[in-house]
């Protein structure tokens, strides 16, 4: 299992984004290293030797390190496994050894979770300011913009067509989704080129963009300004606040997504 997470956050994206594995024998050492770098992926086999059968210590570890994303990954134990839903504890992903461990899928699942607490973040704020139709659409958005995105597919996923959407878009008085699509991909760059210290063009090119002149291009568009000038003007928070005042607009909405 060690082998395998170390050889899936080296495939893909993650090869770019997370800075090699490192293994805790128990969870004393647990709580440093995710105290170093907070939003860091855990990769977690509750029921091994050093866990110790303890639920309570996940649990207390759940509660004290909330920006590190969990990810089950274990030989599933029936019984222990209803003991640690009662636990309350959130799992980023799960994986169970040697049913759908693949490689691209232990890579995958470390990008979607690092620093996930700002993708959490923007995603509760949206729906604060936003009408509770568009609160199934604006989630979807924060959760499928990490990769390539296009309307079309954020409408499919939804169930809908991209024109169904764009109607829906207005009549919740947010601006076109092609827009808030290209604002979020933007965000998503700049928490991870932020979190793991990349070039904004390495997590750029990692995250799918088909070409950096693309995603510069996207800055001058979507926001004013260059590149170069994002990071001075806050980043991902300057592009979250960006995205935020555009939903407000849509507070008195009430178009439904059915």
């Amino acid at each position: 299992m060690r082998r395998r997470i170390e050889a899936g956050v080296r495939a893909g994206a993650a090869l770019e984004l997370v800075d090699g594995v490192r293994f805790a024998a128990d969870w004393q050492e647990l709580g440093p290293l995710a105290d170093r770098r907070a939003g860091s992926p855990v990769f977690l086999d509750p029921f091994g030797a050093g866990a110790k059968g303890r639920m309570d210590d996940m649990a207390a570890f759940h509660r004290t390190h909330p920006a590190s994303p969990l990810i089950f990954y274990a030989r599933v134990d029936a019984d222990r496994l209803r003991r640690l839903e009662a636990t309350g504890v959130a799992f980023a992903a799960t994986f169970a050894a040697g049913v759908n461990d693949r490689l691209s899928a232990i890579g995958s699942s470390a990008v979607r979770a690092a620093a996930k607490h700002e993708a959490d973040a923007l995603a509760t704020a949206l729906k604060r300011v936003s009408p509770p139709s568009a609160h199934v659409f604006l989630a979807r958005l924060v959760t499928a913009t990490l990769g390539p995105c296009r309307v079309g597919d954020l409408a499919k996923s939804l169930e809908t067509s991209a024109v169904a959407l764009r109607r829906r878009c207005r009549a919740w008085g947010l601006p076109a989704p092609r827009r808030l699509v290209a604002l979020a991909r933007l965000f998503h760059v700049q928490r991870l080129a932020r979190w793991s210290g990349r070039p904004q063009r390495t997590v750029a090119m990692a995250l799918g963009w088909s070409d950096y002149a693309n995603y510069v291009r996207s800055i001058r568009n979507e926001l004013g300004c260059r590149a170069s000038e994002l990071g001075r003007l806050g980043g991902a928070g300057h592009v979250a606040a960006r995205l935020r005042r555009l939903v407000e607009t849509g507070r008195s909405g009430s178009a439904g997504l059915g």
